[in-house]
């Protein structure tokens, strides 16, 4: 899966879609923090990782 699928699939997965809330947007930054968290624990608890892809997942979450 190339890195910018996985920085959006991991931030929606945090996400909750049925939020019609005019924090939305405040929501999704919520979702992306949550999503970064996560990039860093994988990061941080695995030692045999592929460094460099996760490192362009946690470039692309900061994108969206």
């Amino acid at each position: 899966m190339k890195t910018k699928e996985k920085a959006k699939e991991l931030v929606e997965k945090f996400y909750p879609y049925n939020s019609i809330q005019p924090e939305t947007v405040h929501v999704f930054k919520q979702a992306k923090q949550c999503a970064l968290i996560c990039v860093d624990e994988i990061f941080n608890n695995t030692e045999s990782l592929n460094v460099r892809y996760w490192l362009k997942v946690k470039q692309e979450i900061n994108k969206l």
